[in-house]
């Protein structure tokens, strides 16, 4: 009887997290602040011929601000992701179903 009313509560929690969501108003300022902070990248970091001779990859190729950028937008469409984790994509667990089999398999018992 333990086990089933541990389950019963993992259950209930898993409900909870369908139920509420991530604001609306965070998700935009992360988009609009990621975004930014790209195009900033592309024109702050352009290297300028200074008329040394010290030549570096970073000339030719940005490196490290190409892989930064990689990351953060990454990042981003995680934070995307996570708005609705259980939508009603193919790859998303069906939350309604596990909820519905549940309930009916604890009233059978």
């Amino acid at each position: 009887m333990k086990e089933l009313l541990e389950f019963r509560s993992k259950c209930s929690i898993l409900w909870s997290y369908d139920w509420v969501s991530i604001t609306l108003v965070y998700t935009q300022v992360v988009t609009l602040s990621t975004y930014s902070f790209v195009i900033a990248c592309i024109f702050g970091r352009q290297c300028i011929d200074n008329g040394s001779k010290d030549i570096s990859l970073d000339v030719y190729f940005p490196l490290w601000t190409v892989l930064q950028i990689l990351f953060y937008m990454g990042l981003l469409k995680v934070a995307e992701h996570m708005i609705n984790q259980y939508s009603e994509d193919d790859e998303d667990f069906d939350l309604s179903y596990l909820l519905n089999r549940h309930s009916k398999i604890r009233s059978s018992i």
